[in-house]
């Protein structure tokens, strides 16, 4: 028996065919539909369809508006008979290996694409301190502790919705999209390397923060295991972000070692370990 994961963002709902005993494969069907597709519900069903496999259940986090729920809701009882489980964050998430407490001051309030990208990172990287990074239609930047404490994050536009308040808040900068540059000299590539810096600074300044608290429990005589900082880009511009701090060579590891990597589908990844350990009634 087969589960269908969801991921309902802003912008495009994700969807991936997984077995809930097996492994992560790269063969699991999958897809992104966007939110605005008249055909949602359809293009959904047919997924299901097409997979050729038996499928029991539905389980999913949605941050997209609640008419979306409701498509994708109707779709799944069509291919399945029953709605998607809706989860949400949690106090904490235990499993074989992973022990994650939420420490937002009230834990349902965090978005659930979050708590779930937070247990896939764990997934990824079972050891070190975490900053996982969402570069979708918002970036999040969330930091995970060596112990499994979610500490809190941040929340920023993302590089199109930067780029949108650029273009209606100003009379002459166009809605163009121009090329990341070391020196740029013309008014797109100015534009799309001075809103990319932005994120990767925005990156940048919760490793300052992580890296000021590690110093703090070095005086204090706590001991990590790892002191090591894993960065884990996921979402539509991971690529973009990654790339571009490579390139221009933006992170200093020399007080901290800083490892990064782009993870694609980190929700999907927690909504499966969170799907397996909390079965269908």
């Amino acid at each position: 028996m087969k589960t269908v994961l969801l991921d309902a963002g802003n912008t495009a709902v994700k969807w991936r065919i997984v077995s809930p005993d097996g492994p992560w494969s790269d063969a699991d069907p999958r897809g992104t539909i966007p939110v605005g597709t008249p055909r949602l519900a359809e293009e959904l069903q047919d997924a299901c369809k097409a997979a050729g496999c038996s499928l029991s259940d539905a389980a999913g986090c949605c941050v997209a508006p609640q008419s979306v729920q409701d498509t994708i809701d109707r779709a799944t009882i069509a291919a399945l008979g029953r709605p998607v489980r809706w989860l949400t964050a949690a106090t904490r998430f235990e499993a074989p290996g992973i022990s994650l407490r939420n420490g937002y001051r009230d834990p349902t309030q965090l978005g659930a694409d979050r708590w779930h990208a937070l247990i896939g990172a764990r997934a990824v990287r079972p050891r070190g301190t975490l900053l996982v990074v969402s570069a979708g239609t918002a970036t999040t930047v969330d930091t995970l502790t060596d112990d499994g404490r979610f500490v809190g994050g941040v929340i920023a536009p993302g590089i199109r919705l930067m780029h949108d308040s650029l273009a209606r808040g100003t009379a002459r900068l166009p809605r163009a999209d121009g090329a990341y540059r070391p020196h740029p000299d013309n008014t797109g590539d100015a534009m799309q390397t001075g809103i990319i810096d932005a994120q990767i600074g925005l990156i940048e300044r919760r490793i300052g923060r992580i890296r000021a608290d590690q110093a703090a429990a070095s005086v204090r005589g706590d001991d990590a295991d790892d002191r090591a900082i894993h960065v884990l880009l996921s979402g539509g511009n991971a690529e973009l972000l990654y790339k571009a701090w490579a390139d221009a060579q933006a992170c200093d590891p020399a007080a901290t070692a800083v490892v990064r990597s782009v993870e694609p589908d980190l929700v999907l990844r927690g909504l499966r370990l969170r799907s397996t350990r909390e079965p269908p009634t």
